[in-house]
């Protein structure tokens, strides 16, 4: 099998090490302070499961997305 790609080669200095360049927003939204996305979802751990089926109580927590997606559970607010 002949291709015409070029082969792969390692660049010099490896990746970088700045960190991601902050986008302006509103200070009231909420960012991810990892990620800086701006996506999420509220999650509610300790939950009771009451006799007529609702659920009742618990402590609220808004996670990222972003990360949640990757494996990890920040929390954002």
């Amino acid at each position: 099998m002949s291709t015409n790609l070029p082969g792969l080669h390692l660049v010099a200095g490896g990746p970088a090490k700045t960190p991601r360049k902050r986008h302006p927003r509103p200070s009231t939204m909420l960012a991810c302070p990892r990620c800086d996305g701006r996506e999420a979802v509220q999650t509610r751990i300790g939950l009771l499961l009451m006799a007529d089926g609702r659920v009742s109580g618990g402590t609220p927590a808004w996670v990222c997305v972003a990360c949640l997606s990757r494996g990890e559970r920040v929390v954002m607010a």
